[in-house]
C-alpha cells in the first residue's frame, strides 16, 4: 500500500481480515473509523489481536523511511503491551483502543485501555520511576514481586516519538511524531 492510495474502510477491512485469518488468532477487532487519515480500532485484550493491530499500523506507515517506521512501531508496541499487560491484565473480556491519525505534518497514535490507569510517579516496577543515581531500582522490585524482567517500556517509547502524553487517569496515551 503506498501513500498515494491511502486506505479506506474496505482496504482496512481486507487487511484486518487477512491478519485475523492467521493461525492462532481468535477474537474480535471492531473498526470504529477507517478514513484515509483516521483509523480507529477497538479489540479484545489478546496478544494475538495486538499483533494484528501492530502489523496493520506498520502497513499504514510503509511509505516512511525504515528507521522512522521502526522507531514508531517500537514505541507503539511498548505502550500497547503496557496497556494489555498492566492496564487490562491480559483479561480478554476487556477492550483496547488504538487510533492512527495522519496529517501532512504529523502522525498521532492513541492507545487506550479499560484498566484503572497509572501515575508515572507510582510505578516502582518501571525504570522511568527510578530515583536519580539508582538506575536499577526497578529490577529489585520486579524480582521481589515475581514480575518478568523488563520495566523499560516507557523510556523506550519516549525515545521513539517526539511527544508521549497520558491522560489524567493514565489509561490513555498519545504518541506524536512530527513529519516536518
Amino acid at each position: 500500500m503506498d501513500r498515494k492510495s491511502t486506505p479506506g474502510k474496505e482496504e482496512i477491512t481486507r487487511l484486518l481480515n487477512a491478519l485475523l485469518a492467521s493461525p492462532g488468532v481468535d477474537g474480535h477487532i471492531e473498526i470504529l473509523s477507517a478514513t484515509p487519515s483516521w483509523i480507529s480500532l477497538r479489540f479484545d485484550c489478546q496478544p494475538a489481536l495486538g499483533e494484528c493491530v501492530l502489523e496493520l499500523v506498520d502497513n499504514l506507515m510503509c511509505d516512511l523511511a525504515e528507521q522512522l517506521r521502526e522507531k514508531l512501531s517500537i514505541a507503539l508496541r511498548e505502550i500497547l503491551t503496557n496497556a494489555m499487560e498492566h492496564g487490562c491484565g491480559f483479561d480478554s473480556k476487556k477492550r483496547i483502543y488504538v487510533g492512527y491519525v495522519r496529517t501532512t505534518r504529523m502522525i498521532l497514535l492513541r492507545i487506550g485501555d479499560e484498566g484503572g490507569g497509572f501515575r508515572r510517579d507510582a510505578i516502582p516496577h518501571a525504570a522511568s520511576a527510578n530515583p536519580l543515581g539508582q538506575p536499577f531500582n526497578h529490577l529489585e522490585y520486579r524480582s521481589s514481586h515475581g514480575m518478568r524482567p523488563g520495566g523499560y517500556g516507557l523510556m523506550i517509547a519516549e525515545r521513539g516519538v517526539d511527544e508521549l502524553l497520558f491522560n489524567e487517569k493514565g489509561n490513555e496515551a498519545l504518541l506524536i511524531h512530527y513529519l516536518t
